[in-house]
């Protein structure tokens, strides 16, 4: 499994619990089963960029709580660089 998928579960489940809030409660606020949030902490299941936008707004975090900016970097690489290949491509 990518570690990424691991590390959001992980993250997930830290601020939940830090807020003392339940699945449940987290998946009410969401509109979703209690077993939607299971499943996004053991990691069976990824939200899209929405769904997780909406996980920050019910746990009153930001997103870099629970996505860490270098998981963006380990994606699409370096800002700089590939801003530096489409200045390149325009000439």
């Amino acid at each position: 499994m990518d570690p990424c998928y691991l590390e959001f579960a992980a993250r997930l489940r830290a601020a939940r619990a830090s807020k003392k809030l339940t699945q449940l409660q987290v998946s009410r606020s969401l509109g979703k089963p209690q077993s939607y949030i299971s499943k996004l902490e053991t990691a069976e299941r990824s939200p899209d960029l929405i769904e997780t936008l909406r996980l920050c707004r019910a746990l009153r975090v930001s997103l870099d709580c629970l996505i860490p900016a270098e998981f963006g970097q380990a994606i699409v690489g370096s800002p700089h660089r590939s801003h530096r290949r489409r200045k390149r491509e325009s000439r």
